[in-house]
């Protein structure tokens, strides 16, 4: 018994401290991260100034939660993607899909918000910087590890740096969010990456 109620105490801070994080989402959303207070977090989710503190130290603690939550989230859903995908087009076709689909679940605006609030901090506070190393070597290591597999298969030239190339994918990748945010449109997004990327990995543009 002691068990059970242990596992739902978990389970029921694991589910007030997701939903903090989303309020504080919409917050930074409406008024940025530098205008957001705690109190502000509070009232959009409904709880005391002092709830907060129990599940995150201070403001900054709670923005960097926030931060890593929805690029541990990409991160997840684009290695799930990419599972059993055995040839580049499909690759590249889920890929894209998955990186626009994503952005439209969780708000493109919210996404754009608060990454440039983010780099806003970090430019401030150097000591966030492994934060935005380790998100981003993440996402590399995920497709490296893909591209490196069809290499060997034979999908892209042996000649192409698979390292560097990855590096520049994710790159485009950052634009694609931009191109999104300012209402382009989704098949030219989608044709214009693919093709962008094939240049990359040295293969034909169909």
């Amino acid at each position: 018994m002691a068990r059970v109620f242990r596992n739902f105490k978990e389970e029921y801070k694991e589910e007030a401290r997701k939903r903090i994080l989303d309020a504080a989402l919409e917050v930074v959303k409406k008024k940025g991260y530098q205008s957001m207070t705690l109190d502000d977090v509070a009232e959009e989710v409904g709880v005391t100034k002092g709830t907060l503190y129990l599940y995150f130290k201070n403001k900054e603690d709670l923005f960097r939660n926030v931060f890593s939550e929805m690029s541990k989230s990409f991160e997840e859903t684009m290695e799930y993607t990419l599972v059993d995908k055995d040839d580049l087009d499909t690759v590249l076709s889920c890929l894209i899909d998955h990186i626009i689909t994503c952005n439209k679940k969780f708000g493109i605006e919210k996404h754009i918000a608060l990454v440039v609030d983010w780099i806003s901090v970090v430019v401030r506070d150097p000591s966030g910087q492994p934060l935005v190393k380790e998100m981003i070597m993440r996402k590399i290591q995920i497709l490296e590890e893909k591209l490196g597999a069809l290499q060997e298969k034979k999908q892209v030239p042996a000649t192409v740096d698979i390292h560097a190339a990855t590096r520049g994918i994710i790159g485009l990748t950052a634009v694609v969010k931009f191109m999104i945010f300012l209402g382009d449109d989704e098949d030219e997004i989608r044709t214009w990456w693919i093709g962008s990327v094939k240049k990359l990995l040295d293969v034909p543009v169909t």
